[in-house]
């Protein structure tokens, strides 16, 4: 099943399918292809049934892809129950996700402006995203590449890795490890038996608190470092001194909160 629309101006994409994967590609075009696939026999039966619509509103054009509300027994809820759909999209790099899935990977190539994923289990991978991202994961790995806004992760038992965060970060997992290459504003992160590996932070209140994990934050130079760091059975380490302050006048003000109950707390320079 194929639908293409005219979509010059900017997209917004709704994708709701309980099963199977979403793959976006994105690139300079002012066209927005949808492509459905069964990836089971019970996906090919069920297309038929899917619903995909374009609006226009405020300039900007929605697309909604969704499997049909399931109510009662009927033959198009029960369809769905083992349906495994694949929803492949090619749009414009203007374009916004919001995704809700059951149990479904979702794979984006090229530049989004910003994605608000919601997935069950399932692992996610983006690579750009110019504005924010929202992801809440119960069992899946998450990969994001530069994320220029604010990035929001929570998973349950992924592992969540993190290129580059422009904005702030907030991060929340159980059983996964996070590790985050650079963040250049406030950070946010709690986790149970994860570790933390936080490369870079340059800016902002860095709050960062575990209970068996181990927890790693680099530090940019020239930088005015207040620190608040305990563990109640873990070792503490750090690799700064006096040659690591700040340069003579105003630096910025970076206020580091770490908490461990049995992990280790190591405080290093940023690379």
């Amino acid at each position: 099943m194929e639908s293409t629309f005219d979509t010059p101006g900017g997209v917004d994409l709704y994708v709701q399918i309980g099963a199977g994967n979403i793959k976006l590609e994105t690139s300079d075009r002012d066209t927005t292809e949808v492509h459905l696939v069964g990836l089971n026999r019970a996906g090919e039966d069920a297309i038929a049934e899917m619903s995909v619509r374009s609006d226009e509103r405020g300039g900007r054009h929605e697309i909604f892809v969704e499997e049909p509300k399931k109510s009662g027994f009927g033959f198009v809820a029960s369809l769905f129950n083992n349906a495994e759909i694949g929803v492949h999209v090619r749009c414009p790099r203007r374009t916004s996700l919001d995704a809700k899935t059951g149990s479904a990977d979702v794979d984006v190539k090229g530049e989004l402006e910003s994605a608000r994923v919601k997935t069950g289990s399932g692992d996610i991978d983006f690579r750009d995203v110019v504005d924010d991202i929202d992801v809440n994961s119960a069992s899946g790995d998450v990969f994001v590449g530069d994320v220029n806004g604010h990035c929001s992760v929570k998973t349950a038992s992924g592992d969540v890795r993190i290129s580059v965060v422009g904005g702030e970060l907030d991060a929340n997992l159980v059983s996964g490890d996070l590790k985050v290459d650079e963040v250049r504003g406030s950070v946010t992160v709690q986790t149970v038996s994860g570790d933390q590996h936080i490369g870079a932070v340059s800016a902002g209140e860095i709050k960062l608190n575990a209970v068996s994990g181990d927890v790693l934050v680099g530090v940019r130079p020239g930088l005015r470092l207040w620190i608040d760091a305990t563990s109640v059975s873990g070792d503490m380490t750090s690799e700064l001194d006096s040659a690591d302050g700040p340069p003579a006048g105003e630096g910025p003000l970076v206020q580091l909160r770490a908490r461990t109950v049995s992990g280790d707390v190591s405080i290093v320079r940023a690379a």
